[in-house]
C-alpha cells in the first residue's frame, strides 16, 4: 500500500532531520525517544519503554545500556514492587533533554510547516483513527513535579 510507504517515509524524514542534532551528543533517535518518554512519564519499566517506542526487547536492552553508560538514566527499585525496576532520567539526562527538546520541536515544526493548522489537526485525527483503539502509555508522574508537556 502506498500510504504505508508514505508513512514510513515521513518517519524516516523525521529521523533524518533530528539525527544531526543528536549526533554531537552521541544519541540515536530511539535513545532520544526513550529520554522523552522518561521525561514526561517518569519511572517507567523496560516493558513500558519497549511498548511506547514500538521496538523489540533486545533493541531496548541495547538502548538502555548506552544511555546508562553515558550517565543519562539509572535503574531504581520500584517502590510498589521490589522485584521490579523503574528506569529514570538522571540529572544529567534531564538537563540534556531540556537542552535538546526545544530544538527537536523546532525541527518538527519546520517539517510540518507546509500544513496549515486545520490540516495538522486532521492529520492527527486520521492517524489516531488508524491507531484505534489508541495506544495509551502508562503514566506514573511523581507528585509535586511540574513537567512541561
Amino acid at each position: 500500500m502506498r500510504i504505508v510507504d508514505e508513512m514510513g517515509n515521513v518517519m524516516a524524514l523525521i529521523e533524518d532531520v533530528v539525527k544531526p542534532m543528536l549526533r554531537p551528543h552521541k544519541l540515536g533517535y530511539f535513545q532520544f525517544r526513550v529520554m522523552e518518554m522518561l521525561y514526561h512519564n517518569e519511572d517507567l519499566r523496560i516493558g513500558d519503554l519497549t511498548f511506547g517506542t514500538h521496538t523489540t526487547g533486545g533493541n531496548m536492552t541495547v538502548i538502555l545500556r548506552k544511555l546508562s553508560k553515558a550517565g543519562l538514566i539509572s535503574r531504581v527499585v520500584d517502590p510498589d514492587d521490589a522485584r521490579a525496576f523503574n528506569i529514570i532520567l538522571t540529572q544529567k539526562g534531564e538537563s540534556l533533554f531540556e537542552k535538546l527538546y526545544p530544538m527537536y520541536l523546532k525541527h518538527l515544526e519546520e517539517k510540518l510547516s507546509p500544513l496549515v493548522r486545520s490540516e495538522r489537526e486532521e492529520l492527527g485525527r486520521l492517524l489516531n483513527k488508524i491507531m484505534e483503539p489508541p495506544v495509551k502509555m502508562p503514566t506514573k508522574r511523581k507528585p509535586g513535579r511540574n513537567r512541561k508537556a
